[in-house]
């Protein structure tokens, strides 16, 4: 299942890191999925939603029983406010493409200072021929809410990302090469996977995985 991806990517980074106890700081929470992927319960656990689609409620309901596991709405960059090297791990899954462009520097540098060790982030591929094949599979079978004009569809192949349109929160225009870069300035960079074929470049995938240091 391409959407659980992520959540295996990230179980399989933490047990080959033999990481088996923590707290954890989580961006982007929607209805706390991922701690059911992590190989232990944490000691704590912080996440932050801005409850699209009525997600943060359902995470209460299914969490709420234990204390040590607390979510938080996040509708801007002021409200992602973790306490100072207060998490041993960071996780992002699929979020930072739907971040105000202008804020991302401020959610990431809250993420710098929140985590002590280790950040786990995966965002999507939205360029090259996958990404391209990927969006005329929803434009003949699904539905299309982020429309390609033939040009941009030519720039997507081709990965000319910065000759198409970006879409405010969406995925269209978003490009995980320019969000390394940014990323860079605040983490130093463990190791980039491509989602599912790890064994390909991470343009021929549908999504991108980052582990991440925070630079001190």
């Amino acid at each position: 299942n391409y959407h659980e991806a992520r959540f295996h990517w990230l179980q399989q980074q933490l047990q080959k890191r033999q990481i088996s106890a923590g707290s954890i700081l989580e961006l982007g929470c929607f209805d706390g999925r991922s701690i059911s992927f992590l190989p232990f319960l944490p000691e704590y656990y912080l996440g932050y939603d801005a409850n699209w689609e009525n997600g943060l409620d359902h995470a209460k309901q299914l969490w709420g029983q234990y204390t040590a596991i607390r979510f938080s709405s996040c509708q801007s960059a002021v409200d992602f406010d973790p306490p100072y090297k207060s998490f041993d791990f960071g996780i992002c899954l699929e979020t930072l493409e739907h971040l105000p462009e202008a804020e991302l520097p401020l959610y990431l540098k809250a993420l710098q200072q929140a985590v002590r060790q280790k950040i786990f982030v995966t965002v999507p591929v939205e360029t090259g021929p996958l990404a391209v094949l990927k969006y005329l599979y929803k434009r003949f079978f699904l539905a299309v809410d982020e429309p390609y004009t033939p040009a941009e569809l030519w720039h997507l192949w081709w990965g000319q990302t910065h000759k198409i349109a970006r879409v405010p929160f969406g995925h269209k225009g978003f490009d995980y090469r320019v969000l390394q870069k940014t990323l860079q300035q605040y983490f130093h960079i463990e190791t980039v996977h491509g989602l599912p074929f790890k064994a390909l470049p991470p343009a021929f995938n549908l999504s991108c995985g980052f582990v991440l240091a925070p630079l001190n």
